[in-house]
């Protein structure tokens, strides 16, 4: 029952500060949507907000600073986790993937956001990358991924994650570091292995694409035919090796 009503609070903490920040916003101009991968004072700063889906961007990204290219706590981070203690953790937690399940992104970003300042770990701040990376904030998402990489350098997931945010960037060169290194560190990651022979063609090196194709589809990750099929018309696949 006590875990119930916790994670009862933590719902209606942010509920109903959303629901504060956002009674007499202008809900009929809900079609435009707000600038993304920029900062909330780029977007909405200080000023009045008239537009709801660009008070409940800022809403979402409340509580973090990510220019130092880590999200370190900003000056209104305890009015965010006002209520709220390490304890709360995991109901946020779950709660933010909940939201992610029902494709609500901006509302996964603010229950991570909330984890992340009262836990600075490196689940957290995985899981508050995934979630910018969806609604396709790549610089912030890209800061947390490297955040939680400072507590876990050797986290093959978290090297593929990051590669991906960079590729979306795009920043072709470190997203193909990234994938190598996500390889190296766990050979047997299919997701990494499909994206290295990917990356590897557009690099040019039709060697290592081979190598990782072959490596990925032993490990029962799909390539797409089209990627095998434009290999092959460049470089003829070698012998798999025994």
């Amino acid at each position: 029952m006590a875990s119930l009503d916790r994670a009862l609070r933590v719902g209606c903490v942010g509920a109903l500060a959303l629901a504060a920040a956002c009674q007499g916003a202008d809900t009929a101009r809900i079609d435009s949507p707000p600038a993304l991968g920029v900062a909330p004072s780029d977007s909405v700063g200080s000023r009045p907000v008239s537009n709801y889906k660009d008070e409940r961007v800022r809403l979402a990204l409340l509580g973090l600073d990510y220019a130092s290219g880590r999200p370190l706590a900003s000056a209104d981070a305890g009015d965010v986790v006002a209520g709220l203690d390490a304890r709360d953790v995991p109901a946020l937690l779950e709660a933010g993937h909940a939201q992610l399940g029902r494709n609500e992104k901006l509302e996964a970003i603010g229950s991570f956001t909330r984890a992340v300042l009262l836990s600075p770990q490196a689940a957290p701040l995985e899981a508050l990358g995934d979630a910018l990376r969806m609604e396709r904030f790549e610089a912030r998402s890209e800061a947390a991924y490297r955040a939680a990489l400072d507590l876990e350098p050797d986290s093959a997931q978290l090297h593929h994650k990051l590669s991906e945010v960079l590729w979306m960037g795009p920043r072709s060169e470190e997203a193909l570091s990234e994938a190598r290194e996500a390889v190296r560190l766990a050979p047997e990651h299919g997701p990494a292995q499909r994206n290295l022979a990917l990356w590897s063609y557009y690099a040019g090196d039709d060697a290592s694409a081979w190598s990782a194709t072959q490596r990925a589809e032993d490990l029962g990750q799909a390539v797409p035919p089209q990627f095998r099929a434009l290999l092959s018309a460049r470089t003829p696949e070698p012998p798999r090796a025994r």
